[in-house]
């Protein structure tokens, strides 16, 4: 388990991007790592990605 500098233990976190692939890799690393977390994850759906793949 890797030592955090930061407690986040009972936070809410944003993660913005959180649909893409380091996003979505964060959120769930975090979701993992840290018990009683709240992450609040935000992503630009637009049509310059292909939005099937983010759904």
């Amino acid at each position: 388990m890797v030592n955090y500098n930061i407690n986040l233990e009972g936070k809410t976190v944003l993660v913005t991007g959180a649909a893409g692939f380091i996003g979505s890799n964060l959120v769930k690393r975090l979701f993992h790592d840290i018990r009683d977390i709240k992450v609040i994850g935000i992503d630009s759906m637009t049509d310059y990605y292909d939005v099937n793949i983010k759904k």
